[in-house]
Order: C-alpha cells, then sequence, then structure tokens
C-alpha cells in the first residue's frame, strides 16, 4: 500500500489567506485528516482527495485555524450523502464544540459519528497507529506520532519546544514541526507560544529524524526560504511545506 503525506495549509492565521492547517495522511484506501483549518474540504477537493474517504480526522487543539474547517466538512459528507461514519479526536473540549455546533446548526449528519477527546488518546488500527502526546501551547494542544507502513511521522502541531517532541520523534521518519517564526523572532515565539526555524531544526537534530519539514509559518514572511536557510544551518534535511505540496515518506 502507497503512503503519501499531502499539505492542504500550512501557513499562520491571516484575514488574506485561507489555507489554513491541515494534513491528509493517504493510505490503505483511506485518508487520515490531522487538524481543518477553514478551508479544509476545498483543498481536499484540489488535492483530489474524496471527503468519503475520511474516515478518521484528528484536532490537535482548539484555535479556530486548526478547528474551523471541521463542521463545514462534516456537513459536506452530508450534502454529498456520504453514508460511512467518520470519528474525531481531540483535546478536551472538542466533543463540547461538535455537539453545540450541531445544536445550534440544526444538523444531523447522514452518517454516524463518534468523538473521543483526552490528552493521551491511542488509536489501534490493523493498518497503523496514531497516538496522541501533550506539547507546550496556549492552550491544551496534542502532537501525533503515526507508525504505517513500517514509517513513522510526528507532528507537533503548535507549540514551544519540550521534550516530548524529542521523546516521541526519536529516530523518526518525518518530523513536522511548528516554524512560526524566523530565529530573529524568538521574542514573539516566546510571546505566543510558538517554534522558530533554527528551534525546529534542533530538535529535528536531537530526534535523529530523516527529514524536517517546517510548517505554520507567519504570514509576515514573503521570502519562506529565509526559515528554510536558518534551519538546514542546523539540520541540513529540511524542507518548509507548501500548499498542496505532497511527499512520499
Amino acid at each position: 500500500m502507497n503512503l503519501k503525506i499531502v499539505f492542504l495549509g500550512c501557513r499562520a492565521p491571516s484575514p488574506e489567506f485561507s489555507g489554513f492547517t491541515s494534513i491528509a495522511v493517504v493510505y490503505g484506501g483511506e485518508v487520515i485528516l490531522i487538524d481543518a483549518g477553514e478551508g479544509s474540504q476545498k483543498y481536499l477537493t484540489l488535492a483530489g482527495l474524496s471527503l468519503a474517504k475520511v474516515r478518521r480526522i484528528f484536532i490537535t487543539h482548539l484555535h479556530g485555524d486548526h478547528v474551523l474547517g471541521l463542521i463545514p466538512l462534516m456537513e459536506s459528507r452530508s450534502l454529498m450523502g456520504i453514508q460511512k461514519g467518520l470519528t474525531i479526536y481531540g483535546p478536551p473540549g472538542i466533543k463540547e464544540y461538535v455537539e453545540d455546533n450541531m445544536r445550534m446548526l440544526k444538523f444531523t449528519p447522514t452518517y454516524n459519528y463518534e468523538v473521543f477527546e483526552g490528552e493521551d488518546l491511542k488509536v489501534e488500527d490493523g493498518k497503523y497507529s496514531v497516538e496522541l502526546f501533550m506539547v507546550n501551547h496556549s492552550v491544551s494542544t496534542l502532537g501525533i506520532k503515526l507508525k504505517l507502513l513500517n514509517k513513522t511521522v510526528v507532528y507537533t502541531s503548535d507549540t514551544t519546544p519540550c521534550d516530548a517532541i524529542i521523546k516521541n520523534a526519536e529516530n523518526a521518519d518525518m518530523l513536522i514541526h511548528d516554524s512560526t517564526y524566523s530565529y530573529g523572532d524568538l521574542d514573539k515565539a516566546r510571546k505566543h507560544m510558538h517554534s522558530t526555524s533554527v528551534e525546529a531544526a534542533l530538535n529535528a537534530s536531537l530526534s535523529n529524524v530523516k527529514t524536517l519539514i517546517l510548517t505554520h509559518i507567519s504570514m509576515r514572511y514573503d521570502n519562506i526560504g529565509r526559515l528554510e536557510r536558518e534551519a538546514k544551518a542546523k539540520f541540513f534535511n529540511t524542507i518548509v511545506a507548501e500548499e498542496l505540496m505532497t511527499f512520499f515518506p
């Protein structure tokens, strides 16, 4: 079975930009969606991925750029008449978020869905496993560790550098790391509890990963190559995620 990772959105919030954070992991005829920022359903379609194949969604935290696309995606599945069930995982509060939206919008899906919340969830499937772990952000936030096809992919979500990342990313094939800021804006990174490009690279080096992907980059940077150069100086095998970029780990 082939494995590919598609970045549906990879920039930090901006009123002029709609491709907010969302990553599609495509494997075994299924799309595992990690985060569902505004426009996720649109970018799934642009990537040629079927909403019917989205069976599990992992929301890392309840900031808008990571979750505002969830309900529209669920509604679109109903409008398309999709019957296949959906399971949603996320931090404490995700169940209330989904149910309150359903109630206020008077929306009942055409399919069954379940919502699981917690800080140490683990999903075991015959084809893959997913472990969620706590990282260090301004709200309760989960990092995600996927093991599939003898590959390990770790996504930090929004976070400052922390030991949990190094521990869970040890010897991973791919580390997708928050890189909201250039190292020159370290003060802003600390204030808003994000990471810089250099910190992401140092974590990649300490974890002995094969490939580092920088994501969630602030729109203040017109030239994202600046962040890539900063990171490469510490960890050479670094790539900056771009909209609809596809990787085959």
